[in-house]
């Protein structure tokens, strides 16, 4: 700035800093999730295809591309498990398998497609799901629709990991739902913990454990 100033004012004839490169941004911005309401105005306005997509993300925290990749082989009705895996043109984030428990509405969500696909979900045509075309074409009009602010699709898994520590589930086994492969990560959902730590503490058995002091 005080070299553009100095360019300006004629004191220089160019800015000798022109080109260096700012120091990137690593400011950290809260997570973004959507409360019940929101969830239920969105499902509103959800056909029943996205409904089955957007219901699957928020109940699994699957991140888009692991939904798009998923193919009905890692499907395990019997145990109620989704096997999020490599496939041949294809790699999670971390490389590492894991293993979702399927929760019920997603049991019956998947029950009820057809197994005719090679992939489980797909687009209104039968092809692969495209992952723009899902944000851009049909999750973004509905955002848009209700004025929901800093809504993506990715914010179905920020919603899915928000709501398990709001209910009290600890960080460790949010972090093995995600897939994690660093616990650091998701401490960017320990902010929401504060709030409903209190009741957790509350819980500790203190009656008929610790004598009243004397009074003096």
């Amino acid at each position: 700035a005080m070299f553009n100033k100095a360019v300006q004012w004629n004191y220089l004839s160019n800015n000798p800093a022109k080109n260096i490169k700012k120091l990137p941004d690593t400011t950290k911005k809260l997570p973004r999730f959507l409360t019940t309401n929101e969830i239920k105005a969105v499902f509103s306005e959800c056909s029943q295809w996205l409904y089955n997509i957007i219901a699957t993300l928020i109940l699994t925290g699957m991140r888009v591309g692991e939904l798009a990749n998923l193919t009905w082989d890692d499907i395990n009705f019997n145990q109620q498990r989704i096997h999020i895996q490599s496939k041949d043109d294809w790699t999670p984030k971390t490389y590492q398998i894991r293993t979702v428990p399927m929760h019920p509405v997603v049991m019956d969500i998947l029950n009820k497609l057809s197994k005719k696909t090679k992939y489980v979900f797909t687009s209104l045509e039968g092809y692969k799901l495209n992952q723009n075309n899902l944000q851009k074409r049909y999750f973004r009009k509905i955002v848009n629709k209700l004025k929901l602010k800093d809504v993506t699709i990715h914010t179905c898994r920020h919603t899915f990991a928000s709501h398990l520590i709001m209910k009290g589930i600890d960080i460790l086994t949010v972090s093995k739902l995600l897939g994690h492969s660093d616990l650091k990560t998701t401490q960017i959902y320990s902010h929401i913990a504060p709030d409903h730590l209190q009741s957790a503490v509350n819980l500790f058995p203190i009656q008929g454990l610790l004598p009243y002091p004397k009074q003096k």
